[in-house]
């Protein structure tokens, strides 16, 4: 992020940056934090600072860009409001993200007497290189403290054992929350709904996104699952469909659609179950050709931006009114939409209100998953002899 400097005609030094607004008075040699970003805008990774102003008055201006303008904000000293919330709220996350932070900040802005603290366990580049080893050791260590009655107030349950957690009895019943606000029709049901445990609801997402099937009407009208996707595919092999891909990257984006079908409600795999995905999976992975590494713009042709020249499918996540792709370096590169009008708007509304398929991304068992499907892919082992691998290993860790 950005630091911005400026000074006032009392000659204190002030710096404003992410963490917050800092002074530095004259004959002193200690910043002073006077705004702590975590209780404001500047945290909120939807909002940019384009410029920071020290007024004379002791008030401090900040200009934030986002998606539809400008915001100008102003922040002054309020001899009423408390300098130390009096209340905290504790919040564990195994990894930063934006929406946990959006949330926070409009939280801050209608109970200014509650401080929040993050205990953020790894930073996004430390989470990145941790394989699920060391995860399962920060897992260990939370469930400890949760069960000897400490722990924090919120978890964010991305990449934690969640059944295991509900056994255990550590989560609070929210259904005295949620449940009003799924009778004023706040929430979509046919989410909410794959988040209740009986007639309790101890976790929900904090956000879905739709992952959508881009192509021609008659190429993509028909295709709701792997199993319709592998037979055009099949019957198509003359067409390049969503670009090559790495094993690892084929991965990533196919077999989270397997989870929720190949464990039964006992917990375990069902063999048939995950033979038939397996099958399925290598037809897609033969049409879409799987190489080794990517050589010159391999890598974006799996693009939706692409799409009209070289593909004829590719999948999309849309976030909001845009649409994301990842680039090679990591970044974001955002193609955004004009708001859509009263009557795109509810049929909008209509098509979230019909999503029914809930992708559960296991890192474990997807670690699995890309560790004994390999050779499957290369024609060395059976789809039988793969399931077989896959269960030995998985079913040890679900059995935990």
């Amino acid at each position: 992020m950005n630091t911005y400097f400026d000074m006032k005609d009392k000659k204190e030094m002030t710096l404003c940056d992410e963490r917050g607004i800092h002074v530095l008075e004259e004959g002193t040699s200690m910043w002073q934090t006077i705004v702590d970003g975590d209780l404001t805008s500047l945290t909120m990774k939807t909002l940019h600072t384009i410029g920071f102003v020290a007024a004379s008055d002791s008030n401090y201006y900040i200009l934030y860009g986002h998606q539809n303008g400008y915001s100008l904000m102003k922040y002054s000293y309020d001899e009423m409001v408390n300098a130390v919330p009096s209340d905290e709220l504790n919040i564990y996350v195994i990894k930063d993200t934006p929406t946990l932070r959006q949330g926070a900040a409009l939280f801050r802005q209608t109970h200014p007497d509650i401080k929040i603290n993050f205990n953020i366990v790894m930073s996004d580049e430390e989470y990145l290189k941790a394989d699920q080893t060391i995860k399962d050791d920060y897992i260990r260590a939370l469930n400890t403290e949760l069960l000897s009655g400490k722990g924090p107030d919120i978890i964010v349950l991305d990449d934690l054992p969640v059944d295991s957690l509900i056994e255990k009895g550590v989560l609070t019943d929210m259904s005295d929350i949620i449940q009003p606000m799924i009778n004023r029709k706040e929430l979509y049901t046919n989410i909410i709904d794959n988040y209740r445990a009986g007639d309790k609801i101890y976790y929900l997402p904090a956000r879905f996104i739709p992952r959508i099937l881009c192509g021609r009407t008659s190429d993509a009208k028909n295709i709701s699952d792997l199993e319709n996707l592998a037979d055009y595919m099949s019957n198509h092999k003359d067409k390049t469909i969503f670009g090559k891909m790495t094993l690892e990257d084929f991965m990533e984006t196919f077999a989270p659609y397997l989870t929720t079908k190949i464990i039964n409600e006992d917990g375990k795999i069902d063999k048939n179950e995950l033979v038939s995905q397996l099958k399925i999976l290598k037809t897609i992975g033969d049409s879409i050709g799987i190489v080794d590494e990517y050589k010159g713009d391999e890598r974006y042709i799996n693009n939706e931006l692409n799409l009209a020249n070289e593909i004829q499918l590719a999948l999309v996540e849309i976030k909001g009114f845009s649409v994301s792709v990842k680039n090679e370096d990591g970044s974001d590169q955002v193609q955004f939409f004009e708001a859509l009008n009263k009557n795109q708007m509810e049929q909008l509304v209509q098509r979230y209100s019909a999503i029914s398929n809930r992708i559960i991304y296991n890192g474990s068992i997807m670690t699995i998953l890309k560790g004994e499907v390999g050779e499957f892919f290369q024609g060395g082992l059976s789809a039988e002899e793969t399931a077989d691998n896959i269960m030995e290993r998985a079913n040890i860790y679900l059995s935990e």
